[in-house]
C-alpha cells in the first residue's frame, strides 16, 4: 500500500496557481497565433499586390509631376509653384516605395501569389514554442530579452511556412531552456503568481491588436481581394487596369502641356 505524501498549503497553493497560469497560457497560444496569422496574411498578400501596383503608382505619380511643374512654366504662380513641389515630393515617395519592394517572381501573374494557408502541424508547433518561450514567461529582464529575440525567430519560421525550422527551434528551445521548477516552494509560487499577471496583461493587448488589425486598411484590402477571388476576379489585376488607364490619361495631358508650350 502507497501512502502519498499530503501537499502542503503552499504546495496546493503552487499547483493551483500553475493550473490558472497553464489555462491562460493555452488561450494566449491562441490569441499570439491568431495575431500572427493575421499578420502574415496580410504579409502574404501585399508581397505580390506592391509588385504589381506600386510601379503603377510611381509612374502615375512621376507623370503627375511632370504635369504640375509643366503648369507652373506656363502659369509661375506661387499657388502652382507648391503644387508643383508637392506632386514633385509625392512622387519621389513614391519611387522609393518602388524601389523597397522586392520584386516578384517573373512568371506570376499579378495578386496570384498563393495566400498564407499554415497546416495543422504549423499551428500546433507555433503554439506549443508560444507556451513554452513567451517572454512574459522570463524569469527576468535579460531571460525576457533572449526569450524575445527568440520569438521573433518563431514568427519568422511560422510567416514563411516552414515547419523544419520551426521543429528546429522546438529542439533549440528544450536543449537551452532552463527548468521551470527550480527554486523553493516559496520563490516558485512568486514566480508564478508574476507570471500570471503578465500573462493576462498580455492577453488584454493582444485581443486589442487583432482588433486593430481587422479593423485596418491593409487587412480590409486581403479580405476584399479574397471575397474577389471567390467571386471569379481579380483584384489586383483590375487595380493595376485602372491605373493604366490613368496613366494613358496623364500621358495625354503631357502631349497636350508640350503643344502649348512649343506654341509659347
Amino acid at each position: 500500500m502507497t501512502i502519498e505524501r499530503r501537499l502542503s498549503p503552499e504546495e496546493e497553493e503552487l499547483r493551483t496557481k500553475q493550473a490558472e497560469l497553464d489555462s491562460l497560457l493555452d488561450r494566449l497560444a491562441q490569441n499570439e497565433l491568431d495575431l500572427e496569422t493575421l499578420h502574415a496574411e496580410i504579409n502574404s498578400f501585399f508581397s505580390a499586390y506592391n509588385a504589381a501596383v506600386l510601379p503603377k503608382v510611381a509612374e502615375a505619380k512621376g507623370l503627375r509631376a511632370r504635369i504640375a511643374q509643366a503648369i507652373y512654366v506656363l502659369d509661375p504662380t506661387d499657388t502652382a509653384r507648391s503644387e508643383s513641389q508637392e506632386a514633385r515630393s509625392s512622387a519621389d515617395e513614391a519611387e522609393r516605395d518602388r524601389q523597397g519592394q522586392a520584386e516578384a517572381p517573373k512568371d506570376a501573374q499579378p495578386g496570384q501569389r498563393e495566400s498564407f494557408t499554415p497546416s495543422p502541424e504549423l499551428r500546433a508547433l507555433y503554439i506549443d514554442l508560444v507556451k513554452k518561450a513567451h517572454p512574459d514567461l522570463g524569469k527576468d529582464d535579460e531571460d525576457r530579452l533572449r526569450r524575445n529575440g527568440f520569438m521573433v525567430r518563431v514568427n519568422q519560421a511560422y510567416e514563411e511556412g516552414d515547419e523544419a525550422a520551426l521543429r528546429s527551434l522546438a529542439v533549440e528551445w528544450a536543449a537551452g531552456a532552463d527548468p521551470m521548477d527550480s527554486g523553493s516552494v516559496g520563490d516558485r509560487l512568486v514566480r508564478l503568481i508574476r507570471q500570471i499577471a503578465d500573462v493576462r496583461s498580455r492577453l488584454v493587448t493582444a485581443e486589442a491588436e487583432i482588433e486593430s488589425v481587422k479593423d485596418s486598411d491593409d487587412y480590409l484590402l486581403v479580405k476584399e481581394a479574397e471575397e474577389a477571388r471567390l467571386e471569379g476576379r481579380n483584384l489586383t489585376a483590375e487595380h493595376v487596369t485602372l491605373l493604366d488607364a490613368d496613366i494613358d490619361e496623364l500621358k495625354a495631358k503631357i502631349n497636350n502641356i508640350k503643344d502649348r508650350l512649343l506654341a509659347m
